[in-house]
């Protein structure tokens, strides 16, 4: 699931959240795209180079999701 939200200013940002288990498939039945969630793991930020430009972005490897109201 990527997050498309940003708490402090509102503009969108993207971070890829990654989860294993059955937790999965339930949080995947209820979201919708913009949905705004809680997710607690362990962050990191990632490199990669795509048609010779480098990219970054931040990933959480999550060990709990929450489904925080309304999408937005």
């Amino acid at each position: 699931m990527t997050v498309t939200y940003d708490e402090y200013d509102g503009t969108p940002s993207i971070c890829r959240v990654t989860m294993f288990g059955d937790q999965v498939q339930a949080i995947a039945d209820k979201m919708c795209r913009g949905q705004r969630i809680e997710a607690v793991g362990t962050g990191s930020l990632n490199s990669w180079e795509k048609n010779g430009e480098k990219k970054h972005g931040f990933g959480i490897l999550a060990q709990r999701v929450r489904l925080l109201g309304e999408a937005v």
